[in-house]
C-alpha cells in the first residue's frame, strides 16, 4: 500500500498546486509508516513543494502532517540525509501562523540543530525554521537558551547564515520581554564592526534594527543591569548591556550611528536616527 501512495501523490502534486485531502493523507501516511529513506526523502520534498501554497499548508495540517514533522525532527533515529528536506518542510509549514501552535514543539530540536555548525545546510535550514516560528512573540520563551549561541555565531559566520541569524534576532528584539535576555548574554565581538560602511547594506540595516529595538525597549522600560536575568548571564563586563551602555563603548557606537544617520538608504537612516535618539537620552 505504502509503495503505491507516493507515485500517485507525486504525479498529482506536479499537475496542480492544490493538494486534495486524500493526497495530503497519503503523504502523511508515508511519513508515519515507511522506514525507507529514499521514499521518506521524496515525500518530504513533495511536502516542501506543496507547502509553498497556503491552501496546502492547511490541508497538510488537517491531515496530521505537523505531528509527523515534529516526531521526525526530534528523533535521534532520523538519518542526517533527511534533515535538510525535513527542515525545509517545517520552514514552509511554519509560514502559516495557524501551524505554529503545534510546530512550536519542534523549537528545542531546531535550536539544537541551529547551534551545531558541522553542517551548514542543516544549520541554515534550522535557522530559517526558527525565524518563521518567531514572527510573533507567542513562542519566544524557548529562544532564550540560544541567544548566546546566536551571538557567538555572528562572530564566526558570514554570508547566508549570518543574515539568517540577524533576521531571527530582529524578530526576538522586537519583543520587549526578550530584551533583558538579549542584554544579559555575552556580546558578540562584532557589535561595532557590523555597522561599518564596508558591510553589506542588509547586514547594517538588520543590525541597526536589532540595536534600535533593544535600546528603545531599554529606554521605555528604564532597564538597568539589575533587571537582567541571572540565568545564563555573562560576566558583567562582557554582556551586551555593557557593550551598549558602557561609557567607552557608547561613545564609539554613537559616533558610528551618527554617520549612518546620514546614509542615503531610507531604511538605514530611519533605524540609525531611532538608535541615535536612544543613545542621546
Amino acid at each position: 500500500m505504502v509503495r503505491n501512495v507516493y507515485p500517485l501523490v507525486q504525479t498529482q502534486v506536479k499537475s496542480s498546486q492544490n493538494l486534495s485531502p486524500i493526497e495530503a493523507q497519503g503523504l502523511v501516511m508515508l511519513l508515519s509508516t515507511t522506514d525507507q529513506e529514499d521514499m521518506l526523502k521524496k515525500a518530504l520534498v513533495t511536502i516542501t513543494n506543496a507547502a509553498a501554497f497556503t491552501s496546502n499548508q492547511d490541508v497538510l495540517r488537517e491531515a496530521g502532517c505537523l505531528g509527523q514533522l515534529n516526531r521526525l525532527v526530534s528523533s535521534v533515529m532520523t538519518p542526517s540525509d533527511l534533515l535538510t528536506p525535513l527542515l525545509q518542510s517545517i520552514n514552509n509549514m511554519a509560514m502559516n501562523t495557524d501551524n505554529q501552535k503545534e510546530l512550536q514543539l519542534s523549537i528545542p530540536s531546531l535550536i539544537a540543530l541551529a547551534n551545531d555548525s558541522s553542517n551548514g545546510d542543516i544549520q541554515l535550514s534550522s535557522l530559517q525554521a526558527l525565524t518563521n516560528l518567531s514572527v510573533t512573540p507567542t513562542y519566544h520563551a524557548p529562544y532564550t537558551r540560544t541567544i548566546q549561541s546566536l551571538y557567538e555565531q555572528l562572530d564566526r559566520h558570514h554570508g547566508n547564515i549570518r543574515i539568517q541569524i540577524l533576521k531571527l534576532l530582529v524578530n526576538l528584539s522586537d519583543n520587549p520581554s526578550m530584551v533583558p535576555h538579549l542584554l544579559a548574554a555575552k556580546a558578540p565581538s562584532v557589535v561595532l564592526d557590523l555597522l561599518l560602511p564596508s558591510q553589506p547594506g542588509d547586514i547594517v540595516l538588520r543590525w541597526l534594527t536589532i540595536l534600535a529595538n533593544i535600546m528603545s525597549t531599554s529606554k521605555d522600560s528604564s532597564l538597568t543591569s539589575c533587571d537582567l536575568p541571572t540565568n545564563d548571564k555573562a560576566a558583567s563586563p562582557e554582556t551586551m548591556y555593557a557593550a551598549l551602555f558602557g561609557l567607552n563603548n557608547r561613545a564609539k557606537l554613537k559616533s558610528q550611528v551618527f554617520v549612518l544617520s546620514k546614509n542615503t538608504d531610507d531604511g538605514v537612516r530611519a533605524q540609525a536616527l531611532k538608535l541615535y535618539g536612544c543613545l542621546l537620552a
